[in-house]
């Protein structure tokens, strides 16, 4: 059995056959998931126009804003919506406070600092229920030593059932591709970083994909790094 820092960390996870839409359909594990995201959707085109970043004032903006297909990412309709913009996390489905707490506090800031998935609204009649839910999302800090790569400052996953929290962490593996997005128009580490000690989930960071790394000097050790896969 896979394990994580404390403890098992299942990899797959059963959901009801009748149950398999564009929200829950068939994370069975999650690393395939995310390997999937980067095949089939990154890949073939890239990420560049669904990233902005620019910079003003020696300050570096970030704008995300990109409709994610369907599963398995090469249908039409969409499924998910990534984006930067500003949103509340209901502490019912996100229970890690910290994690919470510390996207909240970013979110303020005018930059682009967190990064978002969610259900997207247009989905279908049956899936309303799930309307406008949050996946996923994250804080990040851009270093001011341009040879640092970008790093995790939160991750807030989805806590309130079994399903909710495979999703989760595969959209949260998603969401790393925007980051490296981000490295790549920046001039910065084809990585995205995180000081691992700083997080209370860290196994959500090892069902994600992160491993520990080389600390770059801009970061405290120990360091953990997500590549693409």
């Amino acid at each position: 059995m896979q394990t994580g820092l404390s403890g098992p960390l299942p990899a797959r996870a059963a959901f009801p056959r009748d149950r398999q839409d564009a929200y829950t359909t068939a994370i069975r594990n999650v690393r395939s998931e995310i390997h999937a995201f980067f095949r089939r959707y990154v890949a073939p085109s890239g990420l560049a126009g669904a990233v902005r970043v620019t910079q003003r004032d020696r300050e570096t903006y970030v704008d995300v804003d990109d409709d994610v297909p369907r599963l398995p990412f090469n249908r039409r309709r969409p499924g998910w919506k990534a984006s930067t913009a500003s949103v509340l996390l209901r502490s019912d489905q996100f229970p890690e406070r910290t994690a919470t707490r510390g996207i909240h506090f970013n979110d303020g800031k005018d930059r682009g600092r967190t990064l978002y998935l969610r259900h997207n609204p247009q989905g279908e009649r049956r899936e309303r229920s799930y309307r406008g839910q949050i996946v996923a999302a994250l804080s990040f800090h851009i270093d001011e030593d341009s040879n640092a790569p970008v790093l995790v400052t939160n991750l807030a996953i989805r806590g309130d059932s079994d399903e909710h929290t495979a999703l989760s962490r595969a959209a949260g593996g998603w969401l790393m591709a925007y980051l490296l997005e981000v490295a790549r128009q920046d001039g910065r580490p084809n990585e995205v970083g995180v000081e691992i000690n700083t997080q209370p989930n860290k196994n959500d960071f090892v069902a994600i994909g992160f491993r520990p790394a080389p600390t770059p000097a801009a970061y405290a050790a120990p360091y953990w790094a997500f590549r693409a896969p």
